[in-house]
C-alpha cells in the first residue's frame, strides 16, 4: 500500500504541475490574441501615417540655405536668428494656456504653439501629420529644431516603412502561433486516468505493487527532471553590484526604463550619466524630435558607449507620477522593448544587464517584470543578469528632471 500510495503522490504533484503549465499556457494564448489584435489596429494607422509623409513631402516648400523663409504673426521673415528669437517669445506669451495656436506658416505648413503643462511649449509644423520641434534656449538652436521637422520626413518615412513591415510580420508570426495546442494535454489526461486507477487499486488491495506503475513513477521523474533542466536554462542571475559595470567579456547591453516625458536626473540614470555622457544626450535629442524613431512607449534607442557595450533606453513608462492610483508604469511597453532588445541582443551576441527596471519610480511589481523577461528575453536563450545595490537599495532606471 506505501508503494501505491507514494506512486500516487508523484502522480498527484504531476497532475498539479502540469495544470499549472496549462493555465499558463492559456493566459499565453490570450496575451497573444491580444499582442495581434494590437498589430492588426496598428497596421491601417502606420499606413496612414505613411500616406500622410508622402503627400507631406510634396507639399513641402524648400527653405534650406538661403530660400529661408516663415511667417509669423503675419509677418514674413528670412533672418533665422530673428526668426528664432520670435518664435521663443510667442512660446513664452502662450506658456500656462490649455489651448493650441496657430503663429504662421513655414515650408508649406501652418505653425502652431502647444503649451503643455509642467513642459516647455512645443512648436508644431501641421501638415496631414504633426512634426514637432522644440522651443531651445537660444533663437537658433529654436529655428534648426523646426528645420529638421520639415527636412527629415524622408528619414520618418523609412522608419515608418521599416515599422510597417515589421507589424506585418509580427502579426503573421502571432496569428501562426494562435490556437496552438497545449502540448501536454494527452499526458494529463493519460495521469487522470493512472490517477483513477490508483485509487481503485488503493480500494482493492494494501500489498500490491504494480511493475507498470513503478516504470511509470520512473518516467514522471525523468521528465521533472527535463523539465527542470529547460526551467534552469531560463533562470535570471541575480547578483549585488553595479549594472553600470557588468563584469566578463563579449558584448553587453544595459537595459533601463524611461519615462515619455523627456525627463532624465532621477533612478538609475544618475548612475548611466555618471559613467557615459552618451544615453542622456542621445535620449534629449531622441525626444526632441532630432531622430526618426518615434518617442513613444515600447520603443528603444540603443546606444553605443564603447566597443561592446550599449545601453538601451526603454521607454516603459508614462508620465512621473501615480495618477488616480495607476503608477507610470506600462508593462505592456516593458515587453514590447524587451522583445526589441532580444533581437538585438541575438544580432550582437550580447548579455543582457539590468537594475530591476520598472520598479523603482516608475512604481511596478517585480513579479510581473521578471516574468516579462523570463519571457521576453531568457526564454528565447538571452542571458540576463540582475543587480542589486548593497542592502538591496535597487535603483531603477527612470528619469525625473525635465
Amino acid at each position: 500500500m506505501g508503494n501505491v500510495l507514494s506512486r500516487r503522490t508523484v502522480v498527484d504533484a504531476e497532475i498539479t504541475r502540469l495544470t499549472r503549465l496549462r493555465s499558463q499556457h492559456a493566459e499565453t494564448q490570450f496575451r497573444i490574441r491580444s499582442e495581434m489584435r494590437r498589430s492588426k489596429e496598428a497596421l491601417p494607422v502606420i499606413g496612414q501615417r505613411i500616406e500622410n509623409i508622402k503627400l507631406d513631402i510634396a507639399r513641402r516648400i524648400d527653405t534650406r540655405g538661403d530660400a529661408f523663409q516663415i511667417e509669423l504673426d503675419k509677418q514674413v521673415v528670412k533672418d533665422r536668428g530673428i526668426a528664432g528669437e520670435l518664435l521663443n517669445r510667442i512660446a513664452k506669451r502662450v506658456a500656462g494656456s490649455t489651448n493650441s495656436y496657430i503663429v504662421g506658416a513655414f515650408a508649406g505648413f501652418e505653425i502652431l504653439a502647444r503649451p503643455a503643462v509642467l513642459q516647455p511649449t512645443d512648436i508644431v509644423l501641421k501638415g496631414h501629420n504633426y512634426y514637432t520641434a522644440h522651443v531651445s534656449e537660444t533663437a537658433l538652436g529654436t529655428i534648426r529644431s523646426l528645420e529638421h521637422a520639415a527636412q527629415n520626413l524622408e528619414e520618418r518615412l523609412a522608419y515608418h516603412q521599416r515599422e510597417l513591415t515589421d507589424t506585418e510580420k509580427k502579426s503573421g508570426e502571432l496569428e501562426a502561433k494562435i490556437g496552438q495546442v497545449f502540448e501536454h494535454e494527452s499526458k494529463l489526461e493519460s495521469l487522470g486516468k493512472r490517477q483513477k486507477e490508483l485509487e481503485e487499486a488503493l480500494d482493492i488491495t494494501k500489498n500490491q505493487a504494480s511493475n507498470s506503475l513503478a516504470a511509470e513513477e520512473t518516467e514522471l521523474q525523468a521528465e521533472k527532471e527535463t523539465e527542470t533542466n529547460r526551467n534552469e536554462n531560463t533562470n535570471i542571475n541575480y547578483q549585488i553590484g553595479d549594472a553600470t559595470q557588468p563584469p566578463g567579456d563579449g558584448s553587453k547591453i544595459i537595459v533601463h526604463v524611461c519615462n515619455d516625458l523627456g525627463g532624465w536626473g532621477k533612478g538609475f540614470v544618475v548612475a548611466l550619466s555618471g559613467r557615459w555622457d552618451e544615453p542622456e544626450k542621445h535620449y534629449r535629442a531622441w525626444h526632441q524630435g532630432k531622430e526618426a524613431q518615434p518617442f513613444a512607449l515600447g520603443q528603444v534607442q540603443f546606444v553605443q558607449v564603447d566597443d561592446t557595450t550599449w545601453v538601451a533606453n526603454l521607454i516603459g513608462q508614462h508620465g512621473m507620477a501615480v495618477r488616480h492610483g495607476v503608477p507610470p508604469v506600462r508593462y505592456d511597453a516593458i515587453r514590447d522593448g524587451l522583445r526589441v532588445v532580444a533581437t538585438r541582443a541575438k544580432e550582437l551576441g550580447a548579455s543582457v544587464h539590468m537594475p530591476r527596471i520598472g520598479c523603482g519610480l516608475a512604481g511596478g511589481k517585480w513579479d510581473e517584470v521578471e516574468r516579462i523577461i523570463r519571457e521576453e528575453l531568457t526564454a528565447p536563450g538571452v542571458a540576463v543578469t540582475v543587480y542589486d545595490l548593497p542592502q538591496r537599495q535597487a535603483i531603477e532606471g527612470t528619469s525625473q528632471k525635465p
